[in-house]
């Protein structure tokens, strides 16, 4: 807003987006952990999103 790139709306929207994807990734990771085996205390897992020289994907990280 202070170089005239965004207007107040866009910067409400973008907090309001980080909110709700935060608490949807909280409400939601307990549930996907049991669904995929989660249910040993030391059990771990990681999703992240990459992106390298043109190609996107997801990786997946488990450990049991």
């Amino acid at each position: 807003m202070l170089n005239d790139k965004h207007w107040f709306g866009d910067v409400v929207a973008g907090a309001g987006f980080g909110i709700l994807s935060t608490e949807l990734a909280y409400w939601l990771y307990p549930k996907i952990n049991n669904l995929l085996g989660g249910k040993q205390e030391k059990s771990q897992m990681m999703i992240m999103p990459y992106y390298q020289k043109g190609n996107a994907g997801i990786g997946l990280i488990k450990n049991f």
